[in-house]
């Protein structure tokens, strides 16, 4: 087909081709970059928002145990401080809740938090009775002794599942992007190897009969004026070709009539 077009035509689609495959690429590659970037956009939505919740959950409890311990020593407004901060924690875990992306196991561990506040609000309310009756510190330290320990225990198990998320979520980000680049270096290839084939078709093209060109030329100069020409191109080579061949033809029948009347 390439050898019935004009040589523009040849030209125009060879780099029309090479355009429109960097064009594919260039597709391909902004795909792959929407697509991470969504996914990018759901994990910073759910899973960081999961792992800030839990994180600002845990430093509620710290604050708690704080509040709590300052209580037993001091007494003062440091049980409303307490109350303050289980109500914090309840709040996130409702936040928890709301991603909409929560497992069966998570869930448990959300329901064990809330009943974690509510114990550890129940041993203030104990705190404050022993306190209201003048109950020695150490007895009171004793009484309540570890009431934080379950929702400790819960929010570090929610920490463990957010952190072991959060390592799975930059595996999957890793294998996209390595997608990604093979698929963009594939294409690369394929790229680069049609631009040569088409480099090199052309280059054929044009030189083949250019070449025809220069040995029917010498053939002429050598007087030979049967020299066969071979054309098998529509485009400018061609039809040069076939001027060369008419012109040696021509030449041919001058010579011819030129020999019969020197005989005559």
């Amino acid at each position: 087909m390439l050898t019935n077009l004009r040589i523009p035509a040849k030209l125009i689609l060879s780099f029309g081709t090479v355009i429109l495959l960097a064009m594919l690429m260039s597709a391909i590659a902004l795909y792959n970059n929407f697509q991470i970037k969504s996914e990018w956009d759901q994990f910073e939505q759910v899973t960081l928002s999961k792992r800030s919740a839990v994180t600002s959950a845990v430093i509620g409890l710290g604050n708690g145990v704080h509040h709590f311990k300052n209580f037993i020593l001091r007494g003062g407004d440091y049980d409303k401080k307490f109350l303050a901060d289980m109500d914090q924690i309840d709040r996130i875990a409702g936040l928890y809740t709301e991603t909409n992306s929560v497992s069966d196991k998570e869930a448990a561990l959300l329901d064990s938090i809330r009943a974690g506040t509510r114990d550890y609000r129940e041993a203030m309310q104990q705190l404050i009775r022993l306190r209201a009756a003048n109950t020695a510190i150490a007895e009171m330290d004793h009484a309540i002794k570890g009431a934080d320990k379950p929702l400790g225990a819960a929010l570090d198990q929610l920490i463990a599942i957010n952190t072991e998320k959060s390592a799975e979520a930059s595996h999957v980000f890793d294998e996209k992007l390595s997608d990604a680049r093979r698929e963009i270096l594939l294409v690369s290839v394929v790229i680069v190897l049609v631009a040569l084939m088409l480099t090199y078709t052309i280059i054929r093209l044009i030189s083949t009969p250019v070449k025809e060109v220069v040995r029917a030329a010498k053939e002429l100069a050598g007087g030979n004026l049967s020299v066969a020409i071979e054309s098998t191109s529509r485009d400018e080579m061609g039809e040069m070709l076939d001027a060369v061949r008419n012109t040696a033809h021509t030449f041919s029948n001058v010579m011819g009539e030129i020999e019969y009347c020197g005989r005559y």
